[in-house]
Order: structure tokens, then sequence, then C-alpha cells
């Protein structure tokens, strides 16, 4: 049965058991910042999650979960933690059209076209949704996805 869960938590996709790099820093940035967090920390509090940690711990890495999903289990008990953070993805300048126009060239005196980029400014949103099964109180596994809003002026 507690395979069920897990298969329906990951949705046949790979938990994230092999962390990338972590970033520097000092490692307790992660809990204190838990109101507004930046990327750089919450990528270090994914960093930590290891299979078996409490739930108690995973309490102090990460604070309450945005939602708890009990789920049904003869072997004991199974519930899904999920958290989502948002973050400013960024601002840049895009391009997004182009013009053009015609002109005569100043040497030859042939009539040629000219493109000019247009620009437009670009703001990107990541929501992140990481959830966590937890079976009989110990973190079993988990899973991240992300989805990336822009939006142009």
């Amino acid at each position: 049965m507690l395979g069920l869960a897990l298969s329906v938590l990951l949705g046949g996709a790979g938990c994230s058991t092999t962390p990338a790099a972590k970033p520097s820093g000092d490692t307790n940035a992660s809990v204190q910042a838990r109101s507004a967090p930046t990327k750089s920390q919450h990528e270090k509090a994914i960093n930590e999650l290891k299979k078996d940690m409490t739930a108690a711990e995973v309490r102090t890495a990460w604070g309450e979960p945005d939602k708890i999903t009990p789920m049904e289990s003869p072997e004991g008990q199974a519930e899904v933690w999920r958290y989502v953070k948002t973050y400013g993805g960024g601002v840049r300048q895009v391009q997004t059209s182009q013009t053009s126009y015609e002109r005569q060239n100043p040497i030859t005196g042939a009539m040629e076209t000219l493109y000019e980029p247009v620009y437009s400014t670009e703001h990107v949103l990541v929501e992140e949704t990481i959830e966590l099964l937890l079976f009989n109180g110990r973190l079993v596994s988990w899973k991240r996805t992300a989805r990336t809003d822009r939006s142009y002026n």
C-alpha cells in the first residue's frame, strides 16, 4: 500500500534524491528567513531534505506546510505535505517585434529596407510546489514542480 501512495504522489516521476550543488552561505539562513525566502535559500532547504527525516525536522527546516493531505494506508499513517513558494524570476528587456522602414543607401543610392527591434519589459514569476510524502511521521520521498508565468508591458 505504501508503494501505491508513492506512485500516487510521484505520478510516475522520479523523486528528488540527488540534490544539486548547494549554494554557499550560512546553513541557518533558509530557516531564519521563512517569511520571504529567496530562491537560493529555498534551494538550500530543498538540498537539506533527507529520506527518513522526522516530521519535526521537516517543520524546522520548512515551517508549516501550506496544505496537509492525509492518505489511507493499512500499514500506517501517510500524509502529503504541500509547500508552494513564489519567486520573482526577474525583469528584463526582450525583443518582442521589429519595425521596418525604407531608406536610400547614401553610398549606392539604392533603396533598402532596414529593420529595428522593438523591446518590451518581460516580468517573470515562478511558482514552485514541493510535495513531501511522510509515512508514520518520517519523510519517504518528495517531488518538485515549477510553473513560470511571463508577462510583457
